[in-house]
Order: structure tokens, then C-alpha cells, then sequence
């Protein structure tokens, strides 16, 4: 649970960043309890995947990666990607996407990432 009481509305210019570091808080807690957690990019994914419609089942399947799939290598190489998810940038409207990105991510067929952007966006 995060706490409502510093909740920002979605527009906020750094809602994003807060819900990144607020995920990685999470995770770090859980962790501290010797609990298996997603990463920080996949929590934080989970939250804002707007095309999840049976969250229940969709979060069941990301456990069973986690507990099935990782070994102790791929939990150091899941902590070297969560450091990086953590200075990444984050587009919070398709506005701040360049041109380049667009075709990217258009040539690379993800088109469903642009289509959350661009719900998302606010004119």
C-alpha cells in the first residue's frame, strides 16, 4: 500500500517519479523480510498497465516468474536493471517523446505503448 496521504493527481509533473520511488520502497521493505519481489520496473509496470483487466491473474503470473524463474544470478542482474529503471526518464505525455522514439517504437511494433501514452496525455 502506498500512502495516500502524499498522493499526487496524475498530471502532477513528477507523479511518475514519485510512483517510481515509491515502488522501490516497497520492494526494498518487502526484501528486508527475506520476501522474493518483483522488480522495481515490473511493480511499477503492473501499476500503470492500463490494458490489465483481471489483475488478480495477471499479478499471480508475475509471482510465478519470480519465484519459478529467477536464480540468485538473475536476482543481481533484476538489481542492476532496478537501478537503472530508477534513473531512467519517463515520457509523461507523448508530447515529451521525440519523433525518434515515436518511429521506434512504431518500427518495433509496440504500438500499445504508445496508444498508454497517449491516454495518458493532457491537452
Amino acid at each position: 500500500m502506498i500512502d495516500v496521504s502524499q498522493a499526487v493527481e496524475l498530471d502532477h509533473p513528477m507523479a511518475l517519479d514519485f510512483l517510481r520511488r515509491d515502488c522501490s520502497i516497497m520492494n526494498d521493505f518487502f526484501s528486508k523480510k527475506n520476501l522474493r519481489v518483483l522488480t522495481i520496473q515490473e511493480t511499477y509496470e503492473f501499476v500503470t498497465d492500463f490494458s490489465i483487466r483481471d489483475e488478480e491473474n495477471h499479478l499471480a503470473s508475475i509471482f510465478e516468474n519470480v519465484v519459478n524463474l529467477r536464480e540468485e544470478n538473475q536476482d543481481k542482474l533484476a538489481q542492476v536493471d532496478d537501478e537503472v529503471f530508477k534513473q531512467m526518464y519517463i515520457p509523461r505525455n507523448i508530447h515529451e517523446l521525440s519523433i525518434e522514439d515515436i518511429y521506434r517504437m512504431q518500427k518495433q511494433g509496440d504500438t500499445e505503448k504508445l496508444d498508454q501514452i497517449a491516454k495518458m496525455t493532457t491537452f
